[in-house]
């Protein structure tokens, strides 16, 4: 049998054209951009987290494992607890 994969090659390079050129600018942005899933699984990051953070984004697996891959502290000194994130505060609805 033969098969023509031209069309099929075709979409490949336009797609890794289309992500390319979205890197370019997700990295372009002057803020720092963290990018999670639907659990709040942390997915990855553009280069200003890292510079901020000193290290990458550690992926993590849900906000359940925020406080154990990311230390941050209350004004008082207490420890923020992974339900305390902005992010998953907010993946729970809430709005402040």
């Amino acid at each position: 049998t033969c098969t023509d994969i031209d069309d099929r090659l075709e979409a490949q390079r336009q797609l890794q054209a289309s992500e390319a050129r979205l890197r370019a600018i997700i990295e372009a942005v002057p803020v720092g951009l963290i990018f999670a899933d639907a659990t709040g699984a942390l997915t990855g990051s553009n280069d200003l987290v890292a510079e901020f953070l000193g290290h990458d984004v550690v992926e993590s697996r849900g906000t359940a494992d925020y406080a154990s891959d990311y230390v941050a502290y209350h004004g008082d000194g207490r420890q923020v607890e992974s339900e305390e994130y902005p992010l998953a505060r907010a993946l729970r609805g809430e709005h402040r």
